[in-house]
C-alpha cells in the first residue's frame, strides 16, 4: 500500500519472473530496471518458488531501500496523515504514541544513504528448512553491529595514490586502553607521520573494542589507515562525530608500537572472463530501439546470456503520466548456484534513482570512460557510467557474487552495436 501511495518504486529486476497462480502466488515480471506498482513490488518480493530463503531476502532488502529512496525524495508534510493510516493499517506495534511513530519515520527517511547496510544471517539450507548454528549467529550480529567499509574487500577498487601520513588527520580515543592509552598511541602516530591529537575517553555510547570511525568524505584515507594498523576495523562515524576520523583504542592494542608496515598482499588470479558474440546476435535481432546500444563482448566463464528474454528492449516509466524513456537490458543467468543473475542495463532516463550513492569512481582513460560504482558494503552493486545521453551499468547478482574485477571487465568488454544509435 505504501508502495502504491508513492506512485511505485524503481527495481533491478533482475530476470523473468512467471506463475499463473495455479500452485504459487501469481507473479508475471520482465527483466530489467522498471518501476514497480504496489502489487508487482509485493509479488517481487513474496517470490521464492525458482531459488531460496537468502534470494528473497535480498530481493526484500532491495525494495526496502528502493522504498526509502522513493519516500525521502517525495513524501512532504502534507502525506503524513495518508502515510500514518497505511502504516496502522498493516504494522503491528507498541509504539502507541503518534508523535514517536512520526519522528522515527522523519529519521529513517533522513537518514544519509552511506548510512544504510543490510546482513543476512549466515545459515544453511535443506530441502525444506534453514538453521543457523550458534557460530554462524555470533557472526552475522557481528557482521550487523560492525557495517564493512564500502569496498573494503576489493584490491581492485581501493587502490590509488598513498596519501601522504601528515594529511591524515586523526583524533585517538581510549575505549579499554588503560592509562593514557590513547596518548601513548597518538605519540607513536605522531613518530610515524600522523598529526595525531590524543582527547581522552570515547563516549559510552561507543563499543569497547579498536575501531576506526570515519566521516564519509574519508573513506579513502580511512581504508589506508586500517591496512597501516593492521587491519583495524573501519567504519562509518557516529551521527555526532566533528573529527574527520578517530580512532578508538580498546584493551589488547600495542600502543607502544601501534603501526605495523603493511604486508604485500598476493595479487588475486584474474577472473575467468571469455568472448562471447551471443549478446550481440540478439541485440541485431531486435531492429533500432531508440538508444545507442552497447554490447557486451566478454562474460565471465560460468555465465550465459539467459534463455529468457536474454535481450530485451523496452520503454522504462516515468511514472503518473509523466512519459516514458527508451531503454534495453541484458540478462546473464550464473550456473554456479541457481537464482543467481547479473544484467547490463542501460536507459536515457537522467538521473536513475538506482545509482544514488554511488561513493567510488574507476577512472578509465583508454576508453575515455568513468565508472561510478554503488557499494552494497563491501561489494559492489552496481557499475555505471554515461556517454552520449545514455546511462550504462552493470547490476550484480542479487547475492553481490561477481566481483569488482568482473564487473569493470565487462564494462570494460561493452562496444556500441552496429547500427543501434538512437532512432528519429
Amino acid at each position: 500500500e505504501l508502495v502504491q501511495h508513492l506512485g511505485g518504486v524503481y527495481v533491478q529486476v533482475d530476470h523473468r519472473y512467471y506463475s499463473s497462480g495455479s500452485s504459487f502466488a501469481p507473479i508475471d515480471l520482465h527483466p530489467g530496471y522498471q518501476l514497480l506498482n504496489g502489487n508487482a513490488a509485493l509479488s517481487y518480493v513474496r517470490f521464492r518458488h525458482t531459488d531460496t530463503d537468502f534470494f528473497r531476502a535480498d530481493r526484500q532488502q532491495l525494495v526496502m531501500l528502493a522504498l526509502k529512496r522513493r519516500a525521502a525524495g517525495q513524501l512532504g508534510i502534507g502525506d503524513v496523515p495518508g502515510v500514518m493510516r497505511i502504516l496502522r493499517k498493516n504494522l503491528v506495534t507498541d509504539v502507541n504514541d503518534l508523535g514517536t511513530v512520526i519522528d522515527l519515520v522523519r529519521v529513517l527517511l533522513g537518514l544519509p544513504k552511506d548510512r544504510v547496510f543490510r546482513t543476512t544471517l549466515e545459515a544453511d539450507a535443506g530441502p525444506s528448512w534453514v538453521i543457523a548454528d550458534p557460530t554462524q549467529i555470533a557472526n552475522s550480529v557481528a557482521a550487523y553491529e560492525t557495517p564493512p567499509l564500502p569496498g573494503s574487500g576489493s584490491t581492485v577498487l581501493g587502490g590509488g595514490r598513498r596519501i601522504p601520513p601528515g594529511r591524515i588527520p586523526l583524533v585517538v580515543r581510549n575505549v579499554g586502553a588503560g592509562l593514557l592509552g590513547a596518548e601513548q598511541t597518538a605519540e607513536a602516530l605522531r613518530r610515524k607521520g600522523y598529526p595525531a591529537v590524543a582527547e581522552g575517553d570515547a563516549p559510552l555510547s561507543i563499543p569497547r573494542r579498536t575501531a576506526l570511525y570515519f566521516r564519509s568524505d574519508q573513506q579513502r584515507a580511512a581504508r589506508q589507515l586500517s591496512v597501516a594498523l593492521g587491519g583495524v576495523t573501519a567504519q562509518l562515524a557516529p551521527l555526532g562525530q566533528t573529527s574527520p576520523i578517530e580512532l578508538a583504542v580498546g584493551e589488547g592494542f600495542p600502543v607502544a608500537e601501534p603501526i605495523k608496515p603493511p604486508t604485500q598482499a598476493a595479487r588475486p588470479a584474474p577472473p575467468t572472463m571469455v568472448a562471447d558474440s551471443a549478446p550481440g546476435q540478439a541485440a541485431a535481432a531486435l531492429g533500432r530501439v531508440g538508444l545507442r546500444v552497447m554490447v557486451p563482448t566478454v562474460r565471465p566463464q560460468y555465465s550465459r546470456l539467459s534463455t529468457q528474454e536474454g535481450v530485451r528492449a523496452y520503454r522504462l516509466s516515468a511514472g503518473r503520466n509523466k512519459g516514458t524513456w527508451p531503454a534495453l537490458t541484458f540478462t546473464f543467468q550464473d550456473g554456479s548456484r541457481a537464482g543467481r543473475y547479473w544484467q547490463v542495463q542501460q536507459t536515457t532516463m537522467p538521473a536513475p534513482p538506482v545509482l544514488e550513492g554511488a561513493n567510488t569512481t574507476v577512472q578509465r582513460p583508454r576508453l575515455g570512460r568513468r565508472y561510478q560504482v554503488v557499494f552494497d558494503g563491501k561489494n559492489p552493486r552496481t557499475l555505471a557510467f554515461r556517454t552520449g545521453g545514455t546511462w550504462y551499468w552493470i547490476s550484480n547478482t542479487l547475492d553481490t557474487s561477481l566481483t569488482a574485477a568482473q564487473m569493470i571487465a565487462i564494462a570494460d568488454g561493452l562496444r556500441p552495436l552496429a547500427g543501434g544509435r538512437r532512432a528519429p
